[in-house]
């Protein structure tokens, strides 16, 4: 499912803060590689500034800094590599349900320094996510 979230909506009784509108990826098809720690995780909604990622917790990702690479498994030609990030928080996904996974969610905020080029290839991805809300 894909959407946009304004930025200017209240988060918890708080005005939000962030710069720019993100974007939702709730399906799963956008997924992020860690160069560090070389595990996946999946982009769960993204903006011109960074992103958010939710990653199977099998041990705590001391990032701090690190580079990614951004893949979209529904469309091979979309590939983004080496943008720079910044954690800007961690913590764990509560479950919503009754029933019990033994697998444990972490969710991620990254803060991304993008290249102009990486800029470029992110409108693309962005504005691909802004048709298919619309439509």
């Amino acid at each position: 499912m894909y959407g946009s979230i304004s930025k200017t909506k209240l988060r918890a009784g708080i005005l939000e803060r962030r710069r720019f509108d993100r974007y939702c990826l709730c399906d799963n098809e956008v997924s992020v590689f860690s160069h560090s720690y070389k595990s996946f995780g999946w982009i769960m909604d993204i903006s011109r500034g960074g992103l958010s990622i939710e990653y199977i917790h099998t041990q705590k990702l001391d990032i701090e800094k690190e580079i990614i690479d951004i893949i979209n498994s529904s469309d091979d030609r979309f590939f983004l590599p080496g943008i720079a990030c910044k954690k800007v928080y961690e913590f764990e996904v509560k479950e919503k349900s009754s029933y019990h996974s033994p697998v444990t969610f972490t969710r991620c905020g990254l803060k991304c320094g993008f290249t102009e080029r990486q800029a470029i290839k992110l409108e693309e991805l962005v504005h691909s996510v802004e048709n298919m809300a619309i439509s």
